[in-house]
């Protein structure tokens, strides 16, 4: 699974990363690569929903709004897109 995290501040682009390692999508492997995604980028993990995995694999994207995570973050949004 190849994941691409991009972190928005109004218009700007705050942070931009990839993630990736050899684990198939399911949701225990989402919720695993969210967690270490964040990890590297030093932010703290969302709040991970049905609804969130649901859309990733529907859409290939999920959209996490600052309000879902845990500690105050310096962004809006996050947005985790699937590039496998």
């Amino acid at each position: 699974m190849k994941l691409w995290l991009r972190a928005m501040r109004g218009e700007k682009l705050v942070i931009n990363h990839i993630y990736s390692d050899e684990q198939p999508i399911s949701r225990s492997a989402y919720e695993r690569a969210v967690m270490d995604a964040c990890r590297e980028v030093d932010i703290s993990c969302p709040l991970l929903l049905n609804s969130h995995f649901r859309h990733f694999q529907d859409f290939n994207i999920a959209k996490y709004v600052a309000s879902e995570f845990c500690e105050r973050e310096d962004f809006d949004y996050l947005t985790i897109e699937n590039l496998s």
